[in-house]
C-alpha cells in the first residue's frame, strides 16, 4: 500500500481461491465476491505485483490484517526467493528398462516400459502495475 506495507490482495478472507483459469480475464472483485476494494487514506502511490504459476508457489509469512486482507512479512526479495527457490530431492527408484525392449519399443514408437516419467516443467509469471490513488473531487 501507499505506506509501504506489501499486502496480499489474492485469497484472503472472504475468496480462498488461489487456483484461477489460465487465458481468462480475472476481475477482483468478481461479481461472485463477498468483498470491495474501497480506496482511502494514506493515498499515493502503489504498486500492485502479480505472481502466478502452473505449479504450487513457496509460502510467505503473512497475518490477518482488519480481519479482511492479509499484511506480508515478508521484504520483495524474500518474496521472490521464496516464489521461486530450487531445491532438490531424491529420486524415487524406479525399475530400469530392459534395452532389448527400449529399442523394439523406440522402432515400434511406442513408450518404453518402466521408462522414468517425464518431468512436468513448472511456468511462472510475475508482472506489477503502478497504481496512484487520490481523495476524491
Amino acid at each position: 500500500d501507499a505506506s509501504g506495507n506489501n499486502i496480499q490482495i489474492l485469497p484472503n478472507q472472504h475468496r480462498r481461491d488461489n487456483y484461477f483459469a489460465g487465458g481468462s480475464i480475472l476481475e477482483v472483485p468478481s461479481a461472485l465476491d463477498n468483498f470491495q476494494l474501497p480506496i482511502g487514506a494514506p493515498f499515493g502511490e502503489e504498486k500492485l505485483v502479480i505472481y502466478a504459476s502452473t505449479t504450487p508457489l513457496g509460502q510467505i509469512d503473512a497475518t490477518e490484517l482488519n480481519d479482511s486482507v492479509y499484511l506480508v512479512q515478508n521484504n520483495a526479495q524474500e518474496i521472490s526467493r521464496r516464489t521461486r527457490g530450487i531445491a532438490l530431492k531424491p529420486k524415487v527408484s524406479a525399475p530400469r528398462a530392459d534395452p532389448a525392449s527400449a529399442a523394439a519399443a523406440a522402432a515400434a514408437n511406442k513408450p518404453v516400459a518402466n521408462a522414468p516419467a517425464i518431468s512436468e516443467v513448472g511456468e511462472f509469471f510475475e508482472d506489477e502495475v503502478r497504481i496512484v490513488t487520490r481523495p476524491a473531487g
